[in-house]
């Protein structure tokens, strides 16, 4: 009984299966946002995912990389298979892209999955409309109760 119970935990509870990212993280209006999470070597060969939604079982994937790179609107997934890393990069931040992403591997039975609050800056934005855009400055990323720019902190 006892097994059943903590199988079926395993399966629910989303990021149980060592997937690590920031917990939150923060760019300017109009600038860019970088978001690195890091996983296991056997999870190297799965597809890579960012997703949007509160709720991680009805979160709407944004962009997937079954390779090294992908692509979709704002938004680039890089997957560094020999650092077991994926970055995804979010530009031109607006307003309303503030909300909870995660960070996703696919996985039989159940994806490793870890939330990412995303927190878009107030302010006028980095470039006028219509104009070719820069990273902005570095954004903050918070993971483990302390800022830094990558997860895990590098030294």
């Amino acid at each position: 009984m006892l097994e059943g119970l903590l199988l079926w935990t395993w399966l629910l509870l989303p990021g149980c299966q060592a997937l690590t990212g920031p917990a939150e993280a923060s760019g300017p209006l109009g600038g860019t946002l970088v978001v690195t999470c890091a996983y296991e070597a056997e999870q190297a060969e799965a597809e890579k995912y960012w997703c949007r939604g509160h709720v991680w079982l009805f979160c709407s994937v944004l962009v997937a990389a079954a390779g090294a790179e992908a692509s979709a609107e704002r938004l680039r997934l890089r997957d560094e298979r020999a650092r077991r890393l994926f970055t995804v990069t979010m530009q031109n931040l607006t307003a309303g892209d503030g909300d909870t992403y995660w960070c996703g591997i696919r996985q039989p039975w159940h994806d490793a999955m870890v939330p990412v609050v995303v927190t878009v800056l107030p302010g006028e934005p980095l470039v006028a409309p219509g104009l070719p855009t820069a990273p902005a400055g570095p954004q903050r990323v918070r993971g483990g109760g302390s800022w830094s720019h990558m997860w895990p902190p590098q030294p």
